[in-house]
């Protein structure tokens, strides 16, 4: 599924509350948290230190669990993550290091949104393109470690630059939706059916962590049961529905002061009003959306009475941007992003 231009709505200016978020001080928490899983899939070691092997490279984009006698499925998205693994391998040694690991998550985990505002940031002249030099300082702005030993000669960045002086906007645009689609495309290959759907309770145990990660709202034992007996009928989420949440959760902000307009006292709307909201948050989301998308929404977050539980459809949207990389605060207050921004490069960040 095509992902759509940079949108410059609602929350244009608005930093990421989860694990997308930009400054030197989130740059430091989300570098610890890549950490954290970079840890908890490594289970090979080279010269004292963790590294990944091509299988826990594959279930840390997955995010399948750490237990080490999961068979992932043989299909053309998992081999295709495997080639990428190759690309990555700086040396050839056939491991992954940290710095490897946290260059690729620093693109992957940043939205459009954030990557194109600082690329264009660092766009003297408007060129379109950027040097090497141009690419490392994007990397630290969207919070890489500057202090890591990224190989800015081999690995992910020649597989950008491919010998060439510059890179273009337009192709790194490309290689990060391409990235992001084919890591969506495995996620939704290890979590389906033979039908081609994932179970709806299959879905959200997968987005909170298990049943106990569930909202309270989403505990109900009759809501529970509604989505059981609608899995064994055959339901669930289709690869089409599971990329349209996986490109709202980019918009997760947008979408939630959008929402605030409908829901501020009920804290829940109507079919009609989440078509609003979306199309005030970005009316892109809404042209490439399949009514079935949206069904499946209500589905998964809907009350007995038709309207959609806001609160727990937003923190769902979050935290299916990290896929459980860092639970997100949903009182946590929103960041300037363009302060933030500021602050990062005017500290030689």
């Amino acid at each position: 599924m095509a992902r759509r231009a940079v949108r410059l709505g609602l929350g244009a200016l608005g930093a990421s509350a989860g694990f997308c978020v930009i400054g030197k001080g989130c740059a430091l928490a989300k570098e610890a948290t890549c950490k954290l899983v970079f840890s908890t899939y490594a289970t090979e070691e080279e010269n004292g230190e963790k590294a990944m092997g091509s299988f826990d490279f594959l279930r840390s984009l997955v995010h399948i669990g750490a237990q080490l006698d999961v068979e992932l499925p043989d299909s053309a998205t998992i081999r295709d993550l495997e080639s990428l693994f190759k690309d990555l391998d700086s040396d050839h040694d056939g491991l992954l290091r940290f710095s490897e690991f946290s260059l690729l998550m620093t693109l992957l985990t940043n939205s459009f949104q954030q990557l194109k505002l600082v690329c264009a940031t660092y766009d003297v002249g408007n060129k379109k393109k950027m040097s090497r030099e141009d690419f490392q300082n994007v990397v630290v702005a969207l919070g890489g470690d500057s202090s890591l030993e990224y190989d800015w000669s081999g690995g992910i960045t020649e597989y950008l630059f491919r010998g060439r002086k510059d890179l273009t906007h337009k192709d790194l645009f490309s290689f990060v939706e391409n990235l992001k689609d084919r890591v969506t495309n495995a996620q939704f290959a290890v979590l389906a059916e033979a039908n081609g759907r994932i179970p709806y309770e299959r879905y959200l145990s997968k987005v909170f962590g298990g049943e106990e990660g569930y909202p309270e709202a989403l505990r109900e034992a009759a809501f529970l049961n509604k989505l059981k007996r609608r899995s064994l009928a055959g339901e669930g989420v289709s690869l089409h529905s599971f990329h349209a949440l996986s490109d709202l959760s980019e918009c997760a902000d947008d979408l939630r002061m959008a929402l605030e307009m409908y829901s501020k006292v009920t804290e829940s709307v109507r079919r009609r009003d989440l078509v609003r909201a979306l199309k005030l948050a970005d009316p892109e989301a809404v042209r490439m959306m399949r009514p079935d998308d949206v069904d499946t929404i209500f589905k998964l977050f809907g009350a007995d009475d038709g309207e959609l539980k806001v609160p727990e459809f937003l923190l769902a949207l979050q935290l299916t941007r990290s896929w459980g990389m860092k639970r997100a605060n949903m009182s946590e207050p929103r960041r300037n992003f363009p302060q933030a921004l500021f602050k990062c490069l005017s500290s030689g960040a």
